[in-house]
């Protein structure tokens, strides 16, 4: 039996940016790649409109319409959009629906591809959650950043009951979640603590989600989909592949993702406090117009050094691919 998968993902990013995350999902196999266009009259979408297994959405006014109008807040548009991504999953009979940015890529330790690392999943577990590992940027330009990156800070996912699973799971998540708290408590006592700053992920911890198109889903969400689950029914975490997140893989893709925060394209109203603390450093110093400020904030963030790179690898905190 084939098993179909699709990607959505609401998009406002440079071509490369957009190619690269339409040529990943091609390559591992998914069925649809669904792309949702923040801006209706992005330049992207002359490119990418007409391409083989992409679906293109324009995020219009009349788009929006049925939205009750378009929410300021980025994480809200996106929920709606994967609300609707399910909606098209449904009537083209997809199997899984994986909601995900434009810069996080889904990575199978053992396989090449998805459908091949689908059709292993029970047939009563209907979500699976993936950690995330965020990249970590070894100058300030990476021209082929999904090429050239290969260290990622790994955590487990902070699932905080958001699913139903299996108790053997949860005690696994559990375990690990308290092994990395140890983990960072020893980078502390030992002096390292400076690699913690900003916090050791700089986006997020509570991973991304594919769905079974077929569930009682009642909202698919950003991290975790809000499934009405059947009796013998659950979702999981997985142990075995991870959301490869390149979150500010160089310093003009950083500089790009936190303006669109403070000039209202993609004003955030989700981020914890180490995150939000990077949106006022980097507003601090663009409105005063300091660069060398910015870039020197954008390495302090970001970059390890090598001996913090051996640390962490010891430590099973960074994820070398």
């Amino acid at each position: 039996m084939t098993i179909s998968i699709a990607v959505c993902s609401t998009q406002r990013t440079t071509l490369a940016q957009a190619i690269a995350f339409i040529k990943h999902y091609e390559k591992i196999g998914m069925e649809k790649i669904i792309i949702f266009f923040d801006d209706p009259d992005d330049e992207n979408i002359k490119t990418i409109e007409g391409l083989k297994n992409v679906i293109t959405i324009r995020c219009s006014d009349e788009y929006w319409e049925t939205a009750s109008g378009r929410s300021k807040s980025v994480e809200q548009r996106q929920m709606y959009n994967s609300d609707y991504a399910l909606d098209l999953c449904q009537q083209l009979h997809i199997d899984w629906l994986l909601h995900v940015d434009v810069d996080e890529f889904i990575h199978f330790d053992n396989l090449k591809s998805a459908p091949g690392y689908f059709k292993n999943i029970p047939d009563n577990i209907v979500t699976i959650r993936f950690p995330v590992c965020e990249s970590i940027p070894e100058t300030q330009e990476h021209t082929n950043f999904w090429s050239e990156i290969k260290n990622f800070r790994s955590h487990p996912v902070d699932y905080k009951n958001s699913i139903k699973m299996p108790f053997y799971i949860k005690l696994r998540t559990k375990i690990n979640l308290l092994m990395v708290k140890l983990k960072k408590s020893f980078l502390i006592l030992t002096g390292n603590g400076r690699y913690l700053e900003y916090g050791y992920m700089k986006a997020y911890i509570a991973g991304k989600s594919a769905t079974r198109v077929k569930a009682n889903v009642k909202l698919m969400g950003l991290h975790v989909s809000n499934i009405i689950y059947k009796k013998n029914e659950f979702g999981t975490i997985s142990n075995d592949a991870c959301i490869l997140h390149f979150d500010a893989f160089s310093y003009i893709a950083w500089h790009q993702k936190w303006l669109k925060r403070i000039d209202g394209r993609g004003t955030s109203t989700l981020m914890h406090n180490e995150r939000y603390q990077q949106l006022l450093d980097f507003e601090k110093h663009y409105n005063s117009k300091d660069n060398d400020a910015l870039k020197i904030l954008y390495k302090e963030i970001y970059f390890i050094d090598k001996k913090g790179k051996f640390l962490l690898k010891k430590l099973g905190l960074i994820k070398a691919l």
